[in-house]
């Protein structure tokens, strides 16, 4: 069978950067970061953003103030941020440039008091939004029977879902134009989104079998798949690779693939991929035809494609290359650094004239009208096998990163150059992948085409295995009630985050100390080494309960041994009533100084002689122990 894709597919700019804003917000803080509803309609995108601590609201009121919240590419209503300014919310505004540009117009003309209709799904929430700068002066219409309904005399704005068909909205426009006089129109679908809809009219027309990948509740994706079906039978909508049925589309020549925005590149390279080493699929060019011609032209010319293996016998010797005959009308040119790793050696001594060798075609053409050919990489053949047996006997390999490139890494195995997914490079969603550039890893081989010079290597199995052993030898140190070594590692409002032999425990803001504290920040330091005792274990759930006060008496428990009746200690007024002063004698101990006992003379109230903070000599005069209550006296 042969693949063709789209030429247009996959995120458009707005989702792209949407995305691309909500992880760099993410880098810049130990917070999750939450977004107003889900940012893309893929459920395969949220759950990895999910796993970088990104996720979704539908009330702002789930939020607690000072909290991030990312705006999505659909962009909100101007209450929406009137809210989130209330609520003290840190904003960012991804949404679509082109969907903003509808908000600045019908704000506009709403203002003028013109009636803004705007077509498109009524419950969409990009629809949602652009209302929400409309208030009552908009009506949604998504079919020519809604525009019956609309009762106005005045001037007509009329605006459109940015993924909305251009053949529905022609259609609906139409017929507003036949009843009213007065309209003014705004085509305001994105460009991108046409572009995406003509590309998959124009493949579907050619293929006997169209994929349309994405989202099943992402509208521009169903309306892909309603222009495809209108053209091929044979459409189906998709959500990734395990939704395909290979029995039933084998039998069919010519495969057309396009994708909606709301799916990103590697699920669609996932698909592709499962299409050629499932379906012994063939990936076109954009001009497939003419690809095909040439690639028959080729066959019957014997044309040095790149990458194929050529006899050829050597014509000349230079200082730094080849020159070999392989009859063609150009000559095939070796240089140095392509004819073996060690480049300290006589070509004179090594070669001959005459002498028969082969190479592999880099370059068809040189840019000098030569073809660039290469033995080193010959020696690859071997590598090749060793790939193959390491391949079937499930055998690891050590491989070295080259770069990182879209959707994951290329890494190589001595001369032999493979791929690792993004999803495959680490046992959890790795951000970064230029960290891995030039790092050296063993990884194993998950998919291996010696025909299509085709190698796939993971090491996200191999990392679990080291994860799990790292663990179990970890869990192995661990039990209730000791006391070991942790190192402070992130912070929550509710607590922090401590590494126990590799593992993260928390310490709840109750247990860092018996005295009160506001947050962990104010009594601990990133990084910093601390000793704590271990509450609770629970192995199942990989969750350890930890504490740092429980490393010291609870202070009421030797509150007798401490003080004593009617001797004088030093304080700190810690909270000031109608009745008295609270005196913090040491953390988590605290007396009341009642107002009759402030002073000698007779004050109205406390906050009269007293503030908070200031460093007072008080005496005992009653202890209880039993209720944690102590009475102090300061005359």
């Amino acid at each position: 069978m042969k693949i063709y894709i789209a030429k247009e597919s996959g995120f458009c700019f707005g989702v792209d950067k949407a995305i691309e804003m909500a992880y760099e917000a993410k880098n810049n803080s130990e917070m999750p970061l939450y977004t107003f509803g889900p940012l893309i309609h893929n459920k395969q995108v949220i759950e990895k953003l999910a796993s970088s601590d990104i996720y979704s609201v539908n009330d702002l009121d789930e939020l607690n103030s000072y909290q991030t919240v990312l705006i999505r590419s659909h962009g909100v209503g101007e209450d929406i941020y009137k809210k989130m300014k209330i609520l003290n919310l840190k904003v960012i505004d991804a949404t679509c440039p082109y969907v903003k540009k509808v908000h600045t117009i019908v704000k506009k003309n709403c203002k003028d008091g013109h009636l803004i209709v705007i077509i498109g799904d009524a419950n969409h929430p990009e629809i949602i939004g652009v209302k929400g700068w409309c208030k009552n002066h908009s009506i949604v219409v998504n079919h020519p029977d809604d525009v019956e309904k609309i009762s106005f005399d005045g001037k007509i704005i009329v605006v459109a879902q940015t993924t909305l068909k251009i053949d529905t909205f022609n259609t609906i426009l139409d017929k507003i134009n036949s009843i009213f006089k007065d309209v003014l129109v705004y085509n305001t679908i994105c460009s991108a989104t046409s572009d995406r809809q003509n590309a998959a009219n124009e493949l579907s027309k050619k293929v006997e079998y169209m994929i349309i990948i994405g989202g099943k509740h992402s509208s521009n994706t169903k309306k892909l798949y309603e222009i495809s079906k209108q053209n091929c039978s044979n459409s189906i909508h998709i959500e990734t690779k395990d939704d395909l049925i290979m029995k039933d589309i084998k039998k069919y020549g010519k495969i057309g693939i396009t994708a909606g925005a709301s799916t990103p590149d590697w699920i669609i390279k996932e698909v592709v991929d499962k299409l050629i080493n499932e379906g012994e699929g063939i990936l076109m060019h954009d001009n497939s035809e003419m690809s095909e011609l040439m690639e028959q032209f080729d066959e019957s010319y014997n044309v040095p494609r790149n990458g194929k293996i050529i006899k050829g016998k050597i014509v000349m010797i230079g200082k730094d290359e080849l020159i070999v005959n392989i009859g063609y009308k150009a000559d095939g040119i070796i240089p140095r650094e392509e004819i073996s790793a060690v480049n300290a050696f006589d070509l004179n001594k090594s070669f001959a004239v005459d002498q028969e060798i082969e190479a592999v075609v880099i370059q068809k053409d040189n840019g000098e009208g030569n073809v660039l050919l290469s033995m080193k990489r010959m020696a690859a053949k071997q590598n090749w096998e060793d790939l193959e047996n390491a391949f079937n006997e499930k055998k690891i390999i050590t491989v070295k990163v080259d770069k990182a490139v879209k959707g994951g890494l290329t890494a190589t195995f001595e001369q032999i150059r493979g791929f690792i997914p993004a999803s495959h490079v680490d046992a959890k969603f790795v951000e970064n992948l230029n960290s891995y550039e030039g790092k050296e890893f063993d990884v194993e081989i998950i998919e291996f085409n010696r025909k299509k010079n085709k190698i796939v290597f993971s090491r996200k199995n191999l990392v679990k295995k080291q994860y799990e052993e790292k663990m179990n030898e970890a869990w192995s140190k661990l039990e209730e009630g000791k006391i070991v070594t942790g190192i402070v590692r992130r912070f929550t409002d509710f607590g922090a985050f401590i590494d126990v032999y590799g593992i993260d425990g928390l310490l709840h803001v109750s247990e860092i100390s018996w005295g009160k504290v506001n947050k962990p920040k104010d009594i601990l330091k990133k990084n910093q080494e601390v000793e704590v005792k271990i509450l609770e274990l629970n192995r199942k759930e990989n969750k350890i309960s930890l504490s740092i006060k429980q490393l010291t008496p609870n202070p009421w428990e030797v509150v007798e041994e401490k003080y004593i009746i009617d001797e004088e200690y030093e304080g700190i007024v810690t909270s000031l009533t109608a009745f008295g002063a609270f005196v913090e004698l040491e953390p988590g101990l605290e007396g009341l100084v009642h107002v009759s006992q402030i002073s000698n003379d007779r004050i109205e109230k406390p906050s009269d002689v007293l503030k908070v903070g200031e460093s007072v000599k008080v005496k005992v005069i009653e202890i209880n122990k039993e209720e944690s209550r102590i009475k102090l006296s300061m005359k």
